[in-house]
């Protein structure tokens, strides 16, 4: 077994083929970087695993092709409910029954 994998390295005319590959499907999808950080190691990992590791690429980077999301709250957001609690207090501490 361990032979034939050394007869499958060997033969390959070039061994970045499937890395350039692999790095066209990541480039490829639309996806946040986050995204594909998470895909790109987990193909890497699946050769690995199979005892056919494919070379590392110092120079590929991963680019989002979405925006960072940005986030919307404002100050106005956060004491809508805060003042809604204020007054919903005020009516409960009220003494009941006069």
């Amino acid at each position: 077994m361990l032979e034939n994998s050394r007869v499958r390295q060997l033969g390959a005319e070039d061994q970045y083929v499937v890395l350039d590959l692999l790095q066209t499907y990541v480039s490829g999808l639309v996806l946040r970087k986050s995204s594909k950080r998470k895909v790109y190691p987990t193909f890497r990992s699946f050769f690995d695993h199979n005892r056919c590791a494919i070379p590392t690429d110092r120079r590929f980077r991963l680019r989002g092709d979405r925006p960072h999301i940005q986030p919307k709250l404002t100050v106005k957001d956060v004491q809508q409910p805060y003042w809604s609690l204020v007054s919903a207090a005020r009516v409960c501490s009220r003494p009941s029954g006069s």
